[in-house]
């Protein structure tokens, strides 16, 4: 992994996060978020906006679930007829939210949106969900708090080879939609390919030196990028849905860690796997899909410290040890990337 930099992307995204734990607004976000967990009445034996929640936070996709599940509330009815939307305040308080993350998405894809607009739609990483109405809210920070994480997403290896490529001309051509249809069977090949295996749209092109790519093989590595790139933007939507949220970033130490059972690293990515005291979750997302950072010393000369995506987790109990967590972690980069090697391998020119 390349050497740390502290204005790198990631440090800027912690950075913008304490920014928002600053924001005299961040009550109101919670507080509606409570309500949500609470009987409208002594009537009440299940909090009727628990079912909203739930539908909600199926996606993992931040407030966009909640804003989708309030347009759509009609078509989760059968399934929870107990289920109850929130008031019209409460819903400008998630757009307010959504408005705040979305805020890094339009900025970081600005001169993309400008010179090429079907490219653009592509990094956004809500693109991949059903639309919802154009947000009117504007979020809870100021814009100016969002331009060292923008201008260090721009000034990335990854962002400006995307950027400068030739590719981008010929992707503009094609139909949206086709471009979406491609890229979404690519996203579900990467992201259904176990952790310690290559996918076969990987093995296309790590088969041959960038320098002899085919046009089909510029167009997957092209591809490939566009995914780690949208991946990063989705992990920085992530860690400020976190933070907007009153939440903590998960962090494996010393003090829960039992084990580190796998450490390794291939052609497409790194892994770490532990074993944990304590049973993990999070109240307002799954678990899976969170960003972790794993610190700790297993022994005198070594140490770990690393952020990664928790990919999978179990959990099980016995008398012995008690509640224990099994987790398995995608190591990202600064850029937030967790195919940072995979990035070095298709570093073509064109």
């Amino acid at each position: 992994m390349k050497k740390e930099n502290i204005n790198d992307f990631r440090s800027e995204i912690f950075k913008l996060c304490n920014e928002i734990k600053k924001n005299d607004s961040l009550h109101i976000i919670q507080e509606t978020l409570e309500k949500l967990f609470m009987c409208e009445n002594i009537e009440e034996k299940i909090p009727s906006n628990i079912f909203f929640h739930q539908i909600a936070k199926h996606g993992n996709n931040q407030f966009y679930g909640y804003l989708f599940a309030n347009e759509n509330f009609d078509m989760y009815k059968d399934i929870f007829p107990m289920a109850k939307s929130p008031i019209k305040e409460d819903i400008k308080v998630f757009e307010k939210a959504h408005a705040t993350i979305y805020t890094l998405i339009k900025l970081c894809t600005e001169d993309m949106r400008k010179n090429y607009p079907k490219i653009a739609k592509v990094l956004d990483p809500y693109s991949k969900y059903k639309q919802i109405s154009p947000i009117k809210e504007n979020g809870y920070l100021n814009k100016n708090l969002y331009k060292n994480a923008v201008d260090s997403f721009k000034n990335s290896d990854l962002y400006k080879k995307v950027k400068n490529s030739a590719v981008n001309m010929f992707i503009e051509k094609i139909d949206q939609i086709e471009i979406q249809k491609m890229f979404m069977s690519l996203e579900k090949e990467m992201d259904r390919c176990p952790l310690d295996k290559v996918p076969n749209c990987a093995k296309i092109i790590l088969k041959k030196r960038p320098i002899d790519f085919e046009k089909s093989e510029l167009l997957i590595a092209h591809f490939l990028m566009l995914f780690a790139l949208r991946k990063s933007l989705e992990n920085a939507c992530s860690l400020l849905f976190t933070a907007l949220v009153g939440e903590e970033l998960i962090v494996f130490s010393e003090d829960n860690i039992i084990s580190i059972d796998k450490n390794y690293k291939n052609v497409i990515n790194k892994v770490i796997q532990v074993t944990l005291l304590g049973f993990f979750s999070k109240k307002y997302s799954n678990i899976a899909g969170e960003i972790a950072l794993i610190h700790c010393n297993p022994n005198q000369d070594y140490n770990i410290h690393e952020f990664g995506i928790i990919h999978t987790c179990t959990s099980s109990f016995n008398q012995e040890t008690g509640e224990t967590s099994n987790m398995t972690l995608q190591v990202v980069d600064n850029l937030l990337n967790p195919y940072f090697i995979l990035m070095d391998s298709i570093d073509y020119k064109n």
